[in-house]
């Protein structure tokens, strides 16, 4: 996303909530909180996954 795309979206109260990559750093524009969470969000993400993937092997197996 462009840097004006963004600050334009921000000064209309528009927050996305995209995940950062770990060489991105922080824009100073997103609140501390708001980033901490967001890096949270991929580990609750991969802990749903796999959670998935054990439910898919169980239902397997009693097939």
């Amino acid at each position: 996303m462009s840097k004006e795309l963004f600050q334009n979206l921000f000064s209309q109260d528009i927050h996305l909530v995209t995940k950062l990559k770990k060489n991105i750093k922080t824009k100073s524009l997103t609140p501390m909180f708001k980033a901490y969470m967001i890096r949270k969000r991929a580990i609750v993400e991969t802990i749903f996954d796999q959670l998935k993937i054990v439910r898919w092997s169980i239902q397997d197996t009693e097939v």
